[in-house]
């Protein structure tokens, strides 16, 4: 029916009945989340995490993808969040802001103290949370003339009395303190960010949760170890490699070659064809358990899908002992591009 043929009455009535029906549909989508990351479905259609899933199967934007995994985790660790979405007392952008700081003892707290609240008024539950304000403040009165810095001195002269003992460990004043560091900004061409993203994937090992700068200042710190050494002084000869006692260890030669076979990329296929493609913490993968460490038998797989052969090869139940909940809450968000 054409909304303009409508009465004000039959209008409104539409618009509440529709967005009750669109915060079913979220919360009935977020279930299914759940009962997806359970199964690990997303890893057995070949996707690496949660994220590559909803963005490369379910077509969702990179917002709508990154957010609900972020509550996926939020709700699996405080389900009873899941049910202030169904009735409305919450939203996903409220439980966005209060990620960082809800925890098994404050959750019930603070999902009663922002219902119905907007995102300015949360910002002040939160800040609340992070920086309890004292019950009293010890101050002058207000003026309009400019008023010297409050120190235990300047508090005893301008109100006759003993000030408590804590202003003793005040900071000092605005004008004593060291100015901030200035932040320099740097643009780089869209090929230099190719190469950073490159160096991030390279690291998500070492460094899983680096953002650009972190590899920045990484690159840049081994860059100066080297030339300092380069000028400074020979580098430290380096040890013979011995031969390898793990059998399943694999040489450099053979990764190297493995690596650039499979262009840096997760060679595992899901079940509808898909190939994960993913280039976040890989690592070498023996098509043959059993078998040697060459070329023909080593392939590039991220963690979750080397993790999943692993499960196939050797069964679920012997492979838990190697993961916990954590490593699998993280895995299954994790990885953005």
């Amino acid at each position: 029916m054409d909304p303009r043929n409508v009465s004000d009455e039959v209008l409104d009535a539409r618009m509440l009945k529709r967005a009750e029906t669109e915060r079913v549909g979220v919360v009935e989508f977020l279930i299914d989340m759940l009962e997806v990351d359970r199964r690990g479905l997303f890893v057995k259609l070949g996707y690496s995490s949660m994220y590559m899933y909803l963005k490369r199967h379910l077509k969702c934007s990179d917002g709508t993808a990154s957010r609900r995994c972020a509550v996926l985790v939020l709700i699996e660790v405080f389900p009873i969040a899941l049910e202030w979405l169904k009735d409305g007392r919450t939203n996903i952008e409220i439980l966005l802001q209060l990620k960082h700081v809800m925890n098994d003892d404050n959750h019930l707290d603070l999902l009663t103290r922002c219902e119905g609240k907007g995102k300015a008024e949360v910002d002040v539950v939160i800040e609340s949370i992070r920086s309890p304000q004292p019950e009293w403040s010890w101050a002058p009165a207000p003026t309009t003339e400019v008023v010297p810095s409050l120190t235990s001195e300047t508090a005893s002269t301008a109100t006759g009395c003993e000030p408590p003992s804590w202003m003793d460990e005040l900071p000092p004043p605005l004008e004593a303190r060291q100015p901030a560091k200035p932040v320099r900004r740097l643009e780089v061409s869209e090929d230099d960010w190719e190469l950073l993203q490159d160096c991030k994937f390279l690291l998500s090992h070492a460094m899983p949760d680096a953002q650009p700068i972190d590899v920045v200042r990484e690159a840049l710190q081994q860059l100066k170890n080297r030339l300092e050494t380069k000028k400074h002084g020979a580098e430290k000869p380096r040890k013979v490699s011995k031969k390898p006692k793990d059998p399943h260890s694999v040489p450099m030669a053979v990764a190297r070659e493995v690596y650039e076979r499979d262009q840096g990329m997760c060679t595992f296929v899901g079940t509808t064809g898909q190939r994960c493609g993913s280039r976040y913490k890989l690592e070498n993968h023996h098509i043959d358990p059993k078998g040697p460490s060459t070329v023909d038998n080593v392939t590039l797989h991220c963690r979750v899908h080397n993790f999943h052969r692993a499960e196939v090869d050797y069964g679920v139940e012997y492979m838990k002992r190697f993961r916990t909940r954590s490593d699998e809450a993280r895995e299954a968000v994790t990885e953005y591009g």
